[in-house]
């Protein structure tokens, strides 16, 4: 597969083209696949003089809108592993389409970017809070790639608190699964918990709006409910 990908971007950018050049567009990947274009377009962007990346990314459908906000996020921390100044990309968030959909352009300092149907990226933290909304959720026995989509017990409860600080009438219902490596002893859930408990109250979230439980299965979600008074 990688190869498949480092023969087919040789023969679209060799030589780069200069000016507005659409570099490539995907729908959602499997971490490995998106890692190797990834690190394919950082080696073209060192050839390539006084430009910027330009980033639009369309969220699926069906997708958490907090997992949008780590991708959305990630992705450029990701191309900083490879030396490119955060300065250097230009991260758009685009109208929801069915499916996941990036696209990235390499711009010339002297060209116009692309135009873009562009959204507020915060577009989907407030709303009316009737009903349990899934608002983030992850695998966490999946082997994914650093920053591409950031770890849902950093960034993700990072969103989760903006959801909460935006929604006063709503609370959050975290479910995490008993993994391995992660949360399968009672020691272990006891710290997991505390942590998230600290984390979300760093962000100005009290304790009582927070409910955690442990099931079985091999993911995390993070749920906005409507909220439940809790002594």
């Amino acid at each position: 597969m990688k190869i498949f990908f480092t023969i087919f971007f040789a023969l679209v950018l060799s030589p780069l083209i200069f000016g507005q050049t659409k570099i490539d567009e995907y729908e959602k990947l499997i971490s490995e696949d998106e890692s190797a274009h990834l690190a394919y377009i950082s080696q073209e962007f060192s050839k390539a003089e006084n430009s910027k990346i330009h980033i639009l990314i369309n969220k699926g459908k069906k997708m958490p809108y907090g997992k949008f906000l780590r991708y959305f996020y990630g992705i450029g921390d990701y191309l900083n592993l490879f030396d490119i100044p955060k300065k250097s990309i230009i991260t758009v968030a685009g109208a929801e389409k069915d499916e996941q959909l990036t696209q990235i352009w390499f711009v010339k300092d002297n060209q116009k970017p692309p135009v873009f149907s562009e959204i507020s990226i915060n577009k989907g933290i407030s709303f009316k809070q009737s009903k349990k909304i899934l608002f983030d959720e992850n695998c966490l026995d999946c082997d994914e790639s650093p920053f591409i989509k950031q770890s849902i017990f950093r960034e993700g409860l990072n969103y989760l608190a903006k959801a909460l600080k935006a929604n006063p009438r709503a609370n959050a219902l975290i479910k995490i699964a008993k993994v391995e490596y992660l949360s399968k002893t009672a020691k272990e859930r006891r710290t997991l918990t505390n942590e998230i408990i600290g984390r979300l109250k760093k962000n100005q979230i009290q304790k009582n709006r927070i409910s955690i439980e442990f099931t079985s299965g091999s993911e995390a979600f993070f749920y906005i409910i409507p909220k439940i008074n809790k002594k």
